[in-house]
């Protein structure tokens, strides 16, 4: 076999892996575990219209605010561009105090998230990652990556086996290690070019 017929076995054969691990994820995930106090939530963005959010960020939304009033958290950071808004409100409807949400609302990424909720939200302390469960590694990685120590994960929703998720959370699992390793090894550059590195 050619050295080309190799290297798009071995891709293919990493893609199955990645899609397996994240697919058994997502099935698998504890969803009925109350997590740990901590200082925060942190409510991933999962996607949005400028005027409705779709069923993942409608569900992260609920979970953090459910989490909220269960006393894990005394705030919540809604994090992620045009779903973070519609998030905080979601939550506001259900009784989030105002002074109790911060929303960061210019990242378009999950490294972005982390980044971005890294200059507004102290590294002190626990902080509690919501998101869909075939999300959360990657989450933990990103949020790991821009300093965050003690990070608990929480999931959101139904276990769910719908293909273009997952399909796309393979992909985007492999892309952010090559952008994970852009922003390791461009320290010089100013702030706002690394940033855009990670979007």
């Amino acid at each position: 076999m050619s050295r080309r017929g190799w290297i798009l076995r071995l891709a293919l054969l990493l893609f199955l892996q990645t899609l397996v691990v994240i697919a058994g994820v997502e099935l698998f995930w504890p969803r009925d575990r109350l997590p740990a106090p901590a200082a925060a939530l942190v409510c991933l963005g999962g996607g949005a219209s400028p005027s409705a959010l779709n069923d993942d960020s409608r569900a992260r939304a609920n979970r953090c605010a459910a989490l909220y009033h269960a006393g894990v958290a005394p705030v919540i950071y809604f994090t992620g561009v045009v779903a973070a808004p519609l998030m905080a409100e979601l939550a506001e409807a259900q009784d989030v105090p105002r002074a109790a949400i911060f929303v960061e609302d210019q990242s378009q990424s999950t490294l972005q998230n982390a980044l971005f909720t890294s200059e507004i939200a102290p590294f002190e302390g626990r902080i509690v990652v919501v998101s869909s469960a075939y999300h959360l590694p990657r989450a933990a990685v990103a949020f790991w990556v821009m300093g965050y120590e003690e990070i608990g994960l929480t999931a959101a929703g139904a276990p769910s086996l719908r293909p273009r998720p997952l399909l796309r959370e393979v992909l985007a699992t492999w892309f952010n290690m090559g952008r994970v390793v852009l922003w390791w090894v461009t320290p010089w550059l100013d702030a706002d070019t690394r940033a855009a590195l990670l979007a």
